[in-house]
């Protein structure tokens, strides 16, 4: 009987890739003074190749009811939304991406339970030949704003009257900025700031002898 030459076997080599878990600790906070959303790692870590953010204005608990907002890569841990008051009513969801990009539909959206605020701050007017400007600004949440001063050297600020006083020092171009900083039920608000040139200060003397 002939023999014939053996022939190499084919397998059929499709690649198949494990859907892996998503994000756990999804959460929105705030990043550099906008709303971010955050989550954990998955493991392990050499299977992802990224992660996506999804978006909707209602919960859901599949993708197939959002919109993919952004997507990352795998380092990243973190997506700035955009302002507070943007992500007021919308909820978000993250999914891990494994090696075919591929993803599991099934996720827990998270929503914002703060309320995003605004300041009211109506420009300081020095002079008058005073050296204390009253500060008055108000926040929509009702809760007490402060004042920061840029360049310091030029005024302080006298806290312990109400309102705050803007105690002039000497002349020059000083931004008062101000801010409050949230809470559990609301977000930081957008700082507002005004630039104020300040008048010389003449520092009254008596001279004795003359």
């Amino acid at each position: 009987m002939p023999s014939w030459p053996s022939l190499p076997l084919l397998i059929n080599s499709n690649s198949v890739a494990t859907l892996l878990p998503n994000p756990a600790g999804v959460a929105l906070t705030e990043r550099y003074g906008q709303a971010a959303l955050t989550w954990n790692a998955v493991a392990p870590a050499s299977l992802v190749t990224g992660y996506s953010v999804f978006e909707s204005d209602a919960a859901f608990t599949n993708t197939a009811a959002a919109v993919l907002k952004t997507t990352v890569s795998a380092s990243v841990r973190e997506s700035v939304l955009g302002s507070f008051a943007a992500v007021q009513g919308r909820h978000y969801a993250v999914v891990a991406l494994n090696t075919l990009s591929e993803f599991s539909p099934a996720v827990v959206s998270v929503t914002s339970t703060k309320a995003a605020q605004t300041i009211d701050f109506p420009e300081p007017v020095p002079g008058g030949g005073g050296v204390a400007v009253p500060l008055t600004a108000s926040s929509s949440s009702g809760l007490p704003v402060s004042f920061t001063l840029s360049p310091s050297g030029l005024a302080a600020l006298d806290n312990s009257v109400s309102p705050p006083l803007l105690m002039l020092l000497k002349g020059g171009l000083l931004t008062v900025t101000a801010q409050q900083p949230g809470n559990d039920t609301w977000w930081p608000s957008d700082p507002v700031s005004h630039s104020l040139r300040l008048p010389p200060v003449i520092n009254s003397f008596t001279a004795y002898g003359v």
